[in-house]
């Protein structure tokens, strides 16, 4: 279910996903799919041949609209946005700057609009910010200058200023020869990838001769046809037959003294000299054109056998099936319907052969390399759940309290957990050890927030939890960490600091300040300090749950902050599909079972409809053992509401009379309402963004694991706040 997606997150299955832009027929995008690459949507402007695309690739949706229209650039990236695109391809047309069209000077490649479509491609990597682009074209591109704020400027240096802060940019001239393609084909590669992850090419290999690629197919000559599928030769004028039979391999009729292409009066035709040209059999073959169908064109004669009577065999253009091997394509594949055989031959003339794309994009870094992390202050884990996805690897961790060390271990087994009092010089130094060790450039601190609590006491300034901050203070300046997250409950943002991280004791003789001003005072040199109050349901956690938030990042790095969901996810959209359940039932779901309640609260929540309080009732209201109505604030014993995000979870998430703890309910026909309870250990799971299914040691103690959950940030927000350190 959606809501299931969006609050339990899953990844890491080793795929990325892509956006096809100018895709033609698709002929590039062939292995992608056995690269790793899952291609989510494809644009071209050409109906014909996006409707070719579709015909080869079925399950990919194609956008037939033209690429630099606003609404067709907001569709894309509205796609690349919710699919999580990690990688964009952008194959521009070439054939405004490709050596085999008109436009052979620069004065005519500037005129040309063709050679500024990747401007718009550029337009939506601005916008989708992926991990990954992917710009191919013909080697002349490289010569391109782009209009770029009143100025011309090569795209290759367009690139670098753009996006040089953010991507590694690396431009190289592949050849299709050097990669497994039986055809030397060169084109011009721009790589980028964001800092921190990778992308290699791979080492050359050997070359792939004609002879080896089509050396076994027999030979046909003009019109004849095969057995064998897509090796039907063309049918071809007799005098071009007459000259290629006269024509050894490699050589060009243009050449023969004798037996030379002839207009109809019989004098020689006029071209260049690799015109009428047979390729060579121990080589592989030439760039193939979009003009392979006729054999006055570039190179497209197949080389030819040596004849008894001295004349050459094959004296023809490629087949269909000899073009598509010689271009690393599936041999057997079927023309699209909508194409002619012509039409089929001109895409693979355009396209880049599949197989030095899979070759490329096989270099890409399906997982993130990521950044070793020491979590302090750790409690249970609950906000680590979903950083290996985000690429953060939690190497060390500390907490106090034996019980809560120990679920940490059983939910995140690959961390070395230092279980004891910071505050100990021995455990500080053990955990600063280990962390270093471990090359730590993340540092995760959520120091304990009950001194700071709405629902505790009050006295900030002598409450000593509130000066655990010194030890984040002291382990940045041991570690000197690329990236640090604190975070805290909203009035953390108030409490006052002296500048090594301790509680200002209220003497106004001692300069105090923010945790954002006493970081900023101390490290302001060397790094970025923000802080932001950040509310859970704001970023698809279905509670609402505000959290601050302190980020500092090295200066010269970058940590966007994430961006919030269109809208909150409502407690109907989370658990509305969960069965009913009263106090004491099991549905036999895993976690969806209710607690125990005492039958009078139970009684008094079957006569409370959703979002009121138990508190209001005039006669069903809950009561002591004695009958007396019992004392409370007005959002205990209180209901929650179907069409809101779920109130913030606390410790307290079991006890009916804790605030706004109970199920919504439905009515029921007797004018009672259902599920007078608190929410399951499965809706609660769900409602504070963790795996629904989560797998947890068998023995886990209910309440020990709610208030485990309670003291926590939402592991989604947490997630997508980290994550921000790979943008």
């Amino acid at each position: 279910m959606k809501k299931t997606k969006e609050t339990n997150p899953n990844g890491g299955n080793g795929r990325i996903k892509a956006i096809s832009l100018f895709a033609g027929a698709g002929i590039g995008e062939f292995y992608l799919k056995q690269a790793g690459v899952d291609v989510v949507l494809a644009n071209e402007i050409v109906k014909s041949r996006a409707e070719a695309h579709s015909f080869l690739f079925p399950t990919v949706p194609v956008l037939a609209a033209d690429i630099t229209e606003n609404a067709t650039q907001d569709r894309i990236v509205e796609t690349a946005l919710r699919e999580k695109v990690r990688l964009v391809i952008a194959t521009p047309p070439c054939q405004g700057v490709s050596t085999a069209g008109k436009n052979r000077d620069l004065e005519n490649i500037v005129k040309d609009p063709r050679n500024f479509l990747v401007l718009s491609a550029l337009a939506i990597v601005d916008r989708i910010l992926p991990d990954y682009v992917l710009i191919e074209n013909v080697p002349r591109f490289r010569s391109m200058l782009f209009p770029d704020n009143g100025r011309l400027i090569s795209l290759e240096d367009l690139l670098v200023e753009r996006y040089g802060n953010r991507y590694e940019v690396a431009c190289s001239v592949e050849n299709a020869a050097d990669h497994g393609v039986p055809q030397t084909r060169f084109r011009i590669v721009y790589r980028l990838w964001k800092k921190g992850l990778s992308w290699s090419l791979p080492e050359n290999e050997r070359p792939v001769t004609v002879r080896e690629a089509i050396g076994d197919l027999p030979s046909l000559e003009p019109g004849e046809n095969s057995a064998v599928k897509n090796h039907c030769a063309r049918p071809a004028p007799q005098n071009h037959t007459e000259c290629m039979r006269h024509t050894p391999t490699g050589c060009s009729a243009m050449k023969n003294p004798v037996f030379f292409p002839k207009k109809r009066d019989g004098t020689k035709v006029s071209g260049f000299p690799n015109c009428y040209k047979r390729i060579r059999w121990d080589a592989p073959a030439p760039t193939i054109t979009m003009r392979n169908e006729i054999v006055s064109s570039q190179e497209n004669g197949h080389p030819g056998r040596r004849r008894p009577d001295g004349t050459w065999s094959d004296a023809r253009v490629l087949t269909l099936r000899e073009i598509l091997i010689l271009s690393s394509l599936p041999p057997d594949l079927d023309i699209p319907p909508n194409l002619s055989e012509t039409a089929f031959r001109q895409l693979i003339g355009e396209g880049v052969p599949p197989r030095l794309m899979q070759r490329i994009v096989e270099g890409v870094s399906k997982t993130h390399p990521g950044v070793n992390a020491l979590s302090l202050f750790s409690g249970g884990g609950i906000a680590e759940t979903y950083f290996e996805e985000a690429g953060i690897h939690v190497k060390v961790a500390n907490e106090l309290l034996p019980n809560r060390a120990g679920f940490y271990r059983a939910t995140h087994p690959g961390t070395d957990m230092v279980c004891g009092d910071i505050q100990s010089a021995e455990v500080f130094r053990n955990v600063l050890t280990k962390a270093k060790a471990a090359g730590t450039e993340f540092l995760l601190a959520t120091p304990p927030c009950q001194g700071m609590s709405t629902l505790g006491p009050k006295e900030y300034a002598t409450d000593p939890r509130n000066s655990l901050a010194h030890y984040v203070f002291l382990a940045i300046e041991k570690l000197v960490p690329k990236f640090v997250m604190i975070e805290n409950v909203p009035k953390f943002a108030a409490l006052r600091f002296t500048d090594d991280g301790h509680a200002w004791n209220g003497d106004a003789s001692i300069p105090n300040w923010s945790i954002e001003e006493a970081l900023r005072r101390r490290f302001g040199n060397e790094y970025e300090v923000e802080m932001r109050t950040l509310n859970a349901k704001d970023y698809g956690v279905p509670q609402s749950r505000p959290r601050t938030i302190v980020k500092m990042f090295r200066k010269g790095l970058s940590w966007p902050w994430p961006d919030p969901v269109d809208h909150p996810v409502t407690l109907r959209e989370a658990i509305g599909d969960l069965p009913s359940l009263e106090s004491g039932e099991d549905s036999g779901i895993k976690w969806h079972k209710a607690l125990v309640h005492n039958e009078r609260n139970v009684e008094a929540l079957r006569h409370t409809p959703e979002g009121k309080s138990a508190m209001k009732n005039p006669v069903f209201f809950p009561k002591k053992a004695d009958g007396t109505r019992v004392k409370g604030f007005h959002n205990t014993y209180n209901r929650m509401k179907w069409d809101e995000p779920a109130p913030a979870r606390t410790t307290n998430s079991h006890l009916m009379s804790g605030h706004n703890n109970v199920h919504p309910g439905r009515p029921l026909p007797d004018g009672t309402f259902s599920d007078a309870r608190v929410l399951t250990l499965r809706e609660l799971f769900i409602v504070s963004s963790l795996p629904a299914d989560w797998d947890l040691p068998p023995d886990v103690d209910e309440i020990e694991l709610r208030t485990i959950i309670g003291e926590a940030i939402p592991p989604l927000l947490s997630k997508k706040i980290a994550e921000g350190i790979f943008k």
